[in-house]
């Protein structure tokens, strides 16, 4: 039985909510959308407002939300997991596979397939880590959906309406269809059945965007905003570039008429893109929020492409930070990765940015990339105290001198990309990485360096380009509630 000090913080937490949709639990059928990770996460996650907003859209559906810290059940009804018909995963990042497992866990329902019953729900998971690489979840999901939702998700619930619920005609149904990965039995050839992902080409309709609004997330009380799908940039570490094409946008029309009827609830919104500064009207789109007073930020820039509109409506909503993602500090290495952007156009932006009255700087950079060695460590180190130097001269002028985030990622092999069967280097090597790059910056004031856990990089890595054999390392982790480093040990011995 849940207790009651989880449901009163669930009351709590819907008090400060707006736009959350009640159904009736039990009066149609049913779908779990479950997010594999905390709510202040999930709340700012356009996946799972696709879901709730298009599960709820339907006379026939009804959908309601679960996550890591309010499991297992749901927030609207407090119903348990184990009692609805579907339960859909939308999980954006690899390492999120393991919460998903230790959710169905903690419901009482077997996590891998064959311990499951007909009388267990249909549990299927889309997203992008699934499309990317679907077959560490082969052996635990029933249905794994590949690519875009408003192609899928509608054919799913239509299937399920028209067998009547029936597990296996809803399996064979499916099975083949585009999008629709359905695991056979242990012995299947799983690659060669995987299908073609389901690919949204026109974005025709509004843009996706947050059905309910809240404090207690990253973007407090910000309506989410789908600018574009795709990118088209193609960095060759990029996932999202060599494999989600082609690039779409949405067009100044549809964006401005979400902000206008979602103008009700908010006058903050959040654009969200693979590449904002690629979005053709952006200026455009900018000047109509500077003129109507709404308060915009954005995910993370390019340096390259960043015009004065887009510095002018951060500051107008005033935004203290700007966030660039450099990946290394040497404009040859940058190069070698097909990001075309130079250290001027960088070191140009962050003196605009300055001067219009941006207070602080996030940068984002990737240790451990094929090809990088001690110069190229030592090149982003030289970056940043550039950087610095026009930090300290910008905020000496103002009275108040901000702060400089330094954030490490470290290299993952995607599939699809040119740096697929690249090498990832091992662990000792990446601390060694993230200790030299740390210790040419540990001098500088005014910067905080926020390093990288090699070891979830490593298993990243396995999840990303791997087989069925790494859903050993899921079960490792859920099974003896271990950290990553520990999971991965056990799953090399």
């Amino acid at each position: 039985m849940t207790s009651y000090s989880q449901r009163s913080a669930i009351g709590r937490l819907l008090t400060k909510e707006r736009g959350t949709i009640y159904k009736v639990f039990g009066s149609l059928p049913s779908a779990a959308i479950c997010f594999p990770n905390i709510y202040r996460l999930g709340a700012s996650n356009l996946g799972l407002h696709f879901l709730y907003q298009t599960v709820n859209s339907r006379s026939d559906f009804l959908g309601e939300r679960f996550f890591c810290d309010f499991q297992p059940i749901s927030l609207e009804n407090c119903q348990p997991l184990n009692r609805f018909n579907i339960i859909l995963f939308p999980i954006p990042y690899e390492l999120d596979f393991a919460n998903c497992l230790e959710m169905l866990h903690c419901a009482g329902i077997p996590p891998l397939r064959k311990d499951r019953t007909e009388a267990h729900p249909i549990i299927c998971a889309g997203g992008v880590a699934v499309t990317m690489n679907p077959l560490p979840l082969y052996d635990f999901m029933d249905i794994m959906v590949l690519g875009d939702g408003e192609l899928t998700l509608p054919v799913l619930l239509d299937t399920f309406i028209g067998t009547k619920g029936k597990k296996q005609e809803i399996l064979q149904t499916l099975r083949g269809d585009t999008g629709f990965f359905v695991p056979g039995d242990e012995h299947d050839d799983e690659i060669s059945k995987i299908p073609r992902r389901a690919i949204y080409h026109d974005l025709i309709g509004p843009p996706i965007s947050s059905v309910f609004l809240t404090p207690e997330t990253e973007f407090p009380d910000t309506c989410l905003l789908e600018m574009t799908r795709g990118c088209p940039y193609n960095c060759a570490f990029c996932y999202i570039g060599h494999n989600q094409k082609p690039f779409r946008f949405h067009h100044f029309e549809s964006i401005t008429q979400v902000m206008k009827d979602k103008s009700s609830m908010t006058n903050r919104f959040g654009l969200i893109s693979s590449a904002v500064t690629a979005h053709p009207e952006l200026d455009k789109i900018c000047e109509y929020a500077m003129r109507e007073r709404l308060d915009i930020s954005f995910s993370s820039l390019r340096a390259d492409h960043l015009s004065d509109p887009v510095i002018g409506i951060l500051i107008q909503s005033g935004q203290r930070t700007l966030t660039l993602a450099p990946e290394t500090g040497s404009d040859e290495f940058r190069n070698a990765l097909a990001k075309s952007m130079t250290n001027d156009e960088i070191l140009d932006a962050v003196a605009r940015g300055l001067k219009a009255g941006i207070v602080n700087l996030k940068l984002y950079f990737i240790l451990g990339l094929p090809g990088e060695g001690a110069g190229e460590i030592e090149a982003s180190a030289e970056l940043v105290r550039k950087i610095q130097r026009i930090l300290v001269e910008e905020g000496r002028k103002r009275g108040h001198i901000g702060e400089i985030i330094v954030a490490v990622s470290f290299f993952v092999p995607k599939p699809g990309t040119p740096f697929a069967a690249k090498p990832q280097p091992g662990i000792s090597d990446l601390k060694k990485r993230q200790q030299r790059f740390h210790a040419s910056l540990r001098a500088l004031p005014h910067v905080r360096f926020q390093p990288a856990d090699p070891y979830e990089a490593a298993v990243q890595m396995r999840l990303s380009c791997g087989g069925r054999d790494t859903a050993k390392i899921l079960l490792n982790k859920i099974k003896g509630r271990l950290s990553w480093k520990t999971a991965l040990g056990l799953f090399k011995t």
